[in-house]
């Protein structure tokens, strides 16, 4: 064969080789075939046939000059921070963590002429959390002809006389003063606590948008409300919900007091499904 027809031929090889190659490198690879796996069968779908609880509605009224229509809108949203209502938050979903029923609710009374809202509130704490120690604390000041109002130096020595005098026990119980920090009053709602707190003025214009000294119930505090029980103003359809920086102003722009008994709550309500 001719030298130069031999070359060509190497010559051409190598060339179809080289492009061979060069294919074979820019072809996509071929999927894997899935087969289906014996061991590892679908879990089958179950219907979720739980009934749904009634949602309860709040049934917020005019008191804090906000319709219904207005909430779920920037200016409703705005506008409800401080607001009376029921059991549920003004966002309509945000259901009240300590819900004492309304008829355990405890009127504020007099007691050698002042009023006994610091105990008032004490006893709707030791109601909430069965401690019968101090309930009815309001009455026994009344039947020992003792004045109604208090103070942490007093609240401390009235616990220590109740419970002598009854043959029981102190309960354990907590008294903050002078604070700014919520997260402990959030933590004692979390966790079925019912707090008694200070407060100082109303956000919604109760007492004619006066300065008072007073002493509430907080039946909830989360991350974006708090909620009052004033018992100058009892019922389930009378709390006062409102922020956190309203509430800090309205405990006491100095620092709140609070009393917090340590007895467990009654187990927590079931709650609707998200």
């Amino acid at each position: 064969m001719n030298p130069r027809t031999v070359g060509a031929i190497l010559i051409g090889g190598a060339a179809a080789y080289f492009l061979m190659g060069q294919k074979g490198d820019t072809a996509k690879p071929t999927a894997p075939v899935k087969l289906p796996c014996p061991l590892c069968p679908p879990t089958p779908k179950v219907p979720d046939t739980r009934p749904l609880l009634p949602k309860r509605p709040g049934p917020w009224g005019t008191e804090a000059g906000v319709s219904v229509e207005t909430q779920g809108t920037a200016e409703g949203r705005l506008a409800v921070q401080a607001k009376v209502g029921g059991q549920v938050a003004p966002d309509g979903r945000t259901e009240i963590q300590i819900d004492l029923p309304g008829d355990l609710h405890r009127a504020n009374i007099e007691s050698k002429g002042q009023g006994c809202c610091v105990f008032t509130s004490i006893h709707h704490s030791a109601l909430w959390q069965n401690i019968p120690e101090l309930q009815e604390f309001p009455k026994w000041l009344q039947k020992k002809g003792l004045t109604g109002g208090g103070y942490p130096g007093n609240v401390k020595e009235r616990i220590t006389a109740i419970c002598k005098e009854r043959g029981v026990l102190e309960p354990a119980y907590l008294q903050i003063e002078n604070s700014k920090d919520i997260e402990i009053l959030r933590l004692a709602c979390k966790t079925g606590r019912f707090p008694a707190v200070t407060y100082s003025k109303s956000p919604t214009g109760r007492y004619g948008g006066g300065t008072i000294a007073h002493m509430v119930s907080l039946p909830h505090a989360d991350q974006q409300y708090l909620a009052v029980l004033d018992n100058n103003y009892i019922g389930i359809d009378k709390y006062e919900w409102m922020s956190a920086d309203e509430f800090i102003k309205v405990a006491n722009p100095r620092g709140y007091w609070a009393v917090i008994l340590l007895g467990p709550g009654p187990p927590i309500p079931p709650r609707n499904r998200p």
